[in-house]
């Protein structure tokens, strides 16, 4: 298809475009120069950035100490009761700033070395039902957005993406549940830890190949034939990978897809999921180490780059 055959007016609805009104084109070569100056003038903007200013850091970082409750900043941002009030305490000392900025400059200011501020409290919820909805919903933001979960918690248009997403998936639990999990996933499950790398290059694709065992078409899939202990399973397309994960019951983890609201809250006008085109295949923990099924997850989501999974990266 050429691209004058692209309907790209029907291609911006999808992706969520908006339009602006714009005045009447000139003829001739400098018109084109007032038409560009008013595309760009009408452009989004992201919210403004706070550069360092010693008077206003402290500000921003006496608020976070009167507001964290003993919390992490990440606990604390993931909270948006929490976010709140530190936004209020931050504003009351006199930082004028939209929300999302001071956000942004606070976490600027811990990966500087200077948020001196002690974690008392610990939230030990059970986040593991959360996880696939969690990384479901944030992989769909790295293509909207190109979001990093730092955008996550400090841009409130992003952050209500992805919990409206994410709750649309999952159904259950709260925006904390899902933001957590998100983050157990980016900083934990995702990363890759210490020599990791290194070993990952001595694993061949060959091998990994070698692991799978399929179990057949998603439409005829019979639960019973997956194992409900723990494994790695992976839903694939003939011509690509959608999702893969490590399960502590590979039965349930899979189940978690049969469910038609999570394949619907996954589609869009670009794809359509078909049960009859998805496969599944799967590697027990049983034919090896617990610490052999991680680098083989690691290696999978390298090679195989599912559409619906964050990337491994580097911890």
């Amino acid at each position: 298809m050429t691209m004058s055959g692209l309907d790209h007016l029907a291609i911006s609805r999808i992706l969520g475009s908006t339009f602006q009104t714009y005045s009447h084109s000139g003829f001739g070569g400098f018109s084109a120069v007032n038409a560009v100056g008013e595309m760009l003038a009408t452009r989004p903007k992201p919210p403004a950035r706070l550069n360092p200013e010693p008077s206003r850091d402290a500000k921003i970082v006496e608020a976070f100490k009167k507001s964290h409750k003993g919390f992490a900043l990440d606990r604390v941002l993931a909270d948006p009761e929490l976010a709140r009030h530190f936004v209020e305490y931050a504003q009351k000392l006199g930082v004028d700033a939209p929300p999302g900025s001071i956000f942004r400059r606070l976490l600027r200011i811990r990966k500087a070395g200077e948020l001196k501020v002690a974690t008392t409290a610990e939230d030990k919820r059970d986040i593991s039902a959360f996880l696939i909805p969690a990384e479901l919903a944030f992989a769909q933001l790295t293509y909207r957005y190109e979001a990093s979960y730092d955008d996550l918690l400090a841009d409130p248009e992003i952050g209500g993406a992805f919990d409206a997403l994410a709750f649309k998936i999952g159904r259950l639990g709260s925006v904390v549940d899902y933001r957590l999990a998100a983050l157990h996933l980016r900083k934990n499950v995702r990363a890759r830890r210490g020599n990791e790398g290194n070993e990952l290059a001595d694993i061949g694709v060959g091998e990994l190949t070698k692991k799978w065992r399929p179990v057949g078409a998603f439409a005829k899939l019979v639960l019973d034939d997956v194992p409900s202990s723990e494994g790695i399973f992976a839903l694939s397309e003939p011509n690509r990978y959608l999702y893969l994960t490590r399960h502590l019951n590979m039965r349930e983890g899979v189940h978690r897809f049969q469910d038609p609201a999570l394949l619907t809250a996954l589609s869009n006008r670009f794809w359509t999921p078909s049960p009859e085109n998805i496969s599944v295949q799967l590697i027990r923990r049983q034919e090896v180490s617990s610490r052999t099924l991680r680098l083989l997850e690691l290696k999978a989501l390298d090679v195989y780059r599912p559409i619906f999974n964050l990337l491994p990266v580097a911890a």
